[in-house]
């Protein structure tokens, strides 16, 4: 059982991460607070004294109360209410509130004590007042200002500007918000025994532990840092494992908005709930619970987003970035297109008129110092214009000749006509190479033909006493020898002749095919038909070789316009080839296919023997597969003739060789396409 995918492990690891980082985080505040507050140098004496501040103005609050409900008259019920309040059985805090005069008004029960802080009281009734006023002139307006500072007991803001009335007169403006009723007086105390159980005495208890404390916190934030640290390896590791869920379909980018969002929320709630109430320091503490749980599972999230290869993908900034490149990606190459579709000439039109364009705004922005200046640029412009624009147009004739000569051969020259300096040379240079080139090619079919004829003559003046020598062995065949020796004289004659002749037909055929020189007889022809018949004549020899024939034919019909004998005959040497040199207990594929308008035939074998030669030198006259390939009837010259003779019908012949496995691939225009 693997425990490790239990749910109850998560949860737990979750659980001691959470305790553990609440550990941290309250042990890092207090010993961020014992440093702010010198409890390591004084030991302690400045905190309290900070803390015991700040609980006695939180009673300014109660107290306005208090002193609003006796300036209306308590009833019996009110009376009792302050009396229980302000009772050294409820409180730890007493007071006295005093006038302008320096009269106490009001106070609450005086006891030994430990702290004492005064300060100004507002007292509700006592409305803020606020003066609106326009003056002609700053100075009438500063007079005001100055009666205001003698006459008001607090002034809390004081805002002047000036504007303009319909006439165009400056008019100045004042508005000051001020109390003209002196504020009360509130002398606070603390007692010096916490005799009461109330806010005070609570909160000062945590304060004196947290000073005790003070030496074991950098422990304490230690320890849990690291066991969180520890428990939230241990949660990625398990969490890692998941497959990815809902949460995990969200882009991270759109997520992470919505982490903003709620943060934003969530520091409007706080700025609603800081009054210092318990329920909203509950309410805080589970706000934070809430999002350490989020924080965790958004670290989690990322965990599971980089196992899975996610964390870049799935954005909403990547897919917007990926089609931006993309279509930065179709404009550079739309603009390459059109770079390329436009002639020479235009195109350095273009170019130019930028390049212009952009010096003269380089210019503007950075001054032309003067007309001259702009005279002799706009000169100079003029002067190279048509110098530019007459080598563009040389060496737009000399680019169509070079194309000319690359894709049709010598022909036409270049005409050299308003052609001057090293465009002039260029093109005489063109038009000796597309002389070379026609005389290379002339000597070419010169050759050629010649080395056709030759072939042909010899075979031909061969033939009459090659024909003589198999008659005259046939005629000794028949013949009694009685001499054993003689006997075996005459076999080698008969076969070596039967070898010649085959070669001298060969040669014969070769050169037809190679020439041209044979009629083709164009007609509708069915590969799978005329595969099938070979397969079915060679079964024999193939089965005589141990050979095993695999025929697999494509269920389109692939019809083909070609000479039916001629196509038989290269079908016929490459299934002799393979029954010359397949290894004997392997198996011989033959099969038709047709794609995009293409018919092929394709010859498969294992060869017996290495094969030392890559399919274009094997297609080639007189060249056998290995160095091996010595004896026998062959003559080097089947798939040459084979080649020739597929090329002749219109078709293409290409020669695989990978290793030991030999493939000859025939492909055919199919006669719909």
């Amino acid at each position: 059982m693997d425990w490790k995918n239990k749910l109850w492990v998560r949860i737990l690891a979750v659980i001691v991460f959470l305790l553990m980082l609440v550990g941290a985080a309250l042990s890092a505040a207090g010993l961020w607070l014992c440093v702010e507050t010198h409890v390591y140098s004084d030991g302690g004496a400045y905190l309290r004294q900070e803390a015991l501040y700040t609980l006695a103005c939180r009673m300014d609050s109660t107290v306005e109360s208090y002193y609003y409900d006796s300036q209306n008259g308590f009833d019996a019920y009110g009376r009792e209410h302050w009396e229980q309040v302000f009772s050294p059985e409820n409180t730890n805090f007493f007071f006295r509130l005093k006038d302008a005069d320096g009269k106490v008004v009001l106070s609450s029960a005086a006891r030994p004590s430990q702290y004492h802080a005064s300060g100004e009281l507002d007292i509700p009734g006592h409305e803020m007042k606020v003066l609106d006023a326009e003056f002609s002139s700053a100075a009438q307006r500063q007079v005001r200002v100055e009666e205001l500072n003698k006459s008001a007991w607090r002034i809390y803001n004081v805002d002047q500007w000036e504007d303009t009335d319909e006439s165009g007169k400056t008019v100045y403006h004042l508005s000051v918000d001020y109390s003209d009723e002196p504020p009360l007086t509130i002398e606070r105390y603390i007692a010096k025994d916490f005799t009461a159980r109330d806010e005070i005495s609570f909160f000062m208890g945590w304060v004196d532990r947290l000073i005790g404390a003070r030496n074991a916190l950098p422990w304490l934030t230690g320890v849990f840092s690291v066991l969180a640290l520890a428990a939230l390896v241990f949660l990625l590791i398990l969490s890692a494992r998941r497959k990815p869920g809902w949460l995990e379909k969200i882009p991270l980018d759109v997520l992470v908005f919505l982490y903003v969002c709620l943060v934003g929320i969530t520091f409007d709630i706080l700025e609603e709930l800081a009054y210092g109430e318990w329920i909203e320091f509950i309410l805080i503490g589970l706000m934070g619970l809430v999002w350490m749980f989020l924080i965790l599972r958004f670290v989690v999230s990322i965990a599971i987003r980089a196992r899975a290869g996610t964390l870049w993908k799935n954005n909403v900034i990547y897919h917007i970035l990926k089609l931006l490149w993309r279509f930065c990606k179709w404009f550079w190459a739309a603009l390459k297109d059109l770079a390329r579709s436009l002639p020479l000439f235009w195109r350095t039109a273009v170019i130019w008129i930028a390049l212009c364009f952009c010096e003269f705004i380089g210019l503007a922005m950075f001054g032309f110092n003067g007309e001259r200046l702009l005279f002799c640029w706009f000169l100079e412009k003029l002067v190279l214009t048509p110098l530019l624009f007459f080598a563009v147009l040389s060496m737009q004739r000399l680019q169509k000749g070079a194309r000319r000569i690359a894709e049709q051969g010598p022909g036409e020259p270049v005409d050299l006509t308003h052609m001057y300096g090293a465009f002039r040379e260029h093109g005489e240079y063109l038009n000796h190479i597309s002389d070379g080139l026609q005389a290379a090619v002339e000597e070419g079919v010169r050759s050629e033909r010649m080395k056709a004829e030759l072939i042909t003559n010899v075979s031909h003046d061969i033939k009459t006493p090659l024909t003589s020598i198999v008659n005259y062995v046939d005629l000794l065949e028949k013949e009694e020898l009685e001499n054993e020796k003689a006997k075996s004289y005459v076999e080698v004659l008969s076969r070596q002749a039967a070898r010649l002749k085959k070669l001298t037909e060969d040669l014969v055929e070769a050169s037809k095919a190679s020439t041209g020189n044979i009629a083709v007889n164009f007609a509708p022809t069915d590969l799978n038909v005329l595969l099938g018949q070979a397969a079915g004549e060679f079964a024999d020899r193939f089965r005589q070789k141990e050979l095993e024939l695999v025929l697999s034919t494509a269920p389109e019909q692939p019809v083909i316009r070609a000479d039916g004998q001629l196509l038989w005959r290269v079908f016929s040497n490459l299934m002799t080839n393979i029954v010359k040199y397949a290894m004997p207990g392997t198996r011989v594929y033959l099969s038709t296919a047709v794609k995009d308008g293409k018919a092929a035939v394709t010859f498969r074998n294992i060869s017996a023997a290495p094969l030392e030669k890559s399919g274009a030198e094997l297609s080639e006259r007189f060249v056998r597969g290995d160095a091996s390939r010595t004896g026998g009837d062959g003559s080097g010259l089947g798939l040459s003739i084979a080649q020739s003779l597929t090329e002749l019908q219109g078709g293409a012949f290409r020669i695989t060789v990978d290793g030991d496995l030999f493939k000859a691939e025939l492909t055919f225009p199919t006669e719909k396409s």
